[in-house]
């Protein structure tokens, strides 16, 4: 057991060095890899392969996920499965595009909603759009999304994305996104 968590901590040293993009750095595959009650709590997985891989039990406490590949992946009972959005009943929320406007929106009771595992980004079925402010600062009526310019948010409408996938180990996939502060949805403009 000592083995493999000592080559666990290699794979996922070479992993964070391919992603800082550092000589030597190979990105981590753990497609498959019986990982039960691994401890992996502030590793840097950002676009580790671990679809198929057995987490049961894993401890992924401040693991950052971002772009890991989870599909398949067996999560039962893991540790530090973040949840920042509210599982039941309405509540605002923000999102913006990539033009740097900023979109409030109202999450309605009846939309399903959740969090991409390892992510504070959040999706739901449908929204209300409640404001937009443009990035010069100015109120809007209208704007475009982030992925695609046609879909248009305007205010006082419920809008309804392509598709929703209920997968939180997907965090880009179809349905609205947006996160819980407006201070996020700042930042990810700026991203």
């Amino acid at each position: 057991m000592k083995r493999l968590k000592e080559e666990l901590a290699e794979v996922l040293k070479i992993h964070k060095k391919w992603v800082l993009g550092e000589p030597g750095g190979k990105r981590a595959y753990l497609e498959g890899a019986d990982l039960e009650g691994a401890n992996l709590e502030g590793a840097y997985l950002r676009g580790a392969d671990l679809r198929g891989a057995y987490l049961e039990g894993a401890n992924l406490e401040g693991a950052y996920l971002r772009g890991a590949y989870l599909r398949g992946a067996y999560l039962e009972k893991i540790a530090a499965v973040t949840r920042n959005c509210p599982e039941e009943g309405a509540f605002i929320a923000w999102k913006s595009n990539k033009h740097g406007d900023i979109i409030k929106i109202e999450i309605p009771d009846l939309a399903k909603r959740l969090t991409a595992i390892g992510s504070r980004k959040c999706r739901a079925e449908f929204v209300k759009v409640l404001e937009i402010v443009g990035s010069d600062g100015e109120p809007k009526k209208q704007c475009g999304g982030w992925m695609d310019g046609s879909f248009i948010y305007t205010v006082g409408e419920t809008v309804y994305p392509d598709l929703y996938n209920d997968d939180p180990r997907i965090e880009c996939t179809n349905g609205i996104h947006f996160f819980i502060s407006r201070q996020e949805a700042v930042d990810w403009a700026k991203y």
